[in-house]
């Protein structure tokens, strides 16, 4: 008889809480509190889809969070100053591809 995936799931999850640094969780778990204060009762408005000060601090803690001396915030930053890199991944190509020639056998 095979083993009961849903047993399984739940004996994977207490294994990858024994492994998590309680302090990190911890930490975690402040974060997830301070961004449900920061949110607002309204929520976003129809003309913005998120919540920007939400976001702008959930950034902010995972670039916080990196031990790379702001080395990635910095690539970052500069990625952000260069909308027209972004906007090429949006566009279409100009020239298309060639289809390639399809060579069908005749019997005879």
């Amino acid at each position: 008889m095979p083993p009961d995936p849903k047993a399984d799931l739940l004996r994977q999850m207490r294994d990858l809480r024994r492994r998590i640094d309680p302090a990190v969780l911890e930490r975690a778990a402040g974060a997830a509190r301070v961004l449900e204060a920061a949110r607002p009762a309204s929520g976003p408005s129809a003309d913005e889809p998120y919540d920007k000060q939400a976001a702008r601090q959930a950034v902010m803690l995972f670039l916080q969070g990196r031990a790379d001396n702001g080395q990635f915030a910095r690539r970052l930053m500069d990625a952000l100053q260069k909308p027209e890199e972004a906007a090429k991944a949006y566009r279409k190509p100009e020239t298309a591809a060639p289809k390639p020639t399809v060579i069908r056998r005749t019997r005879g």
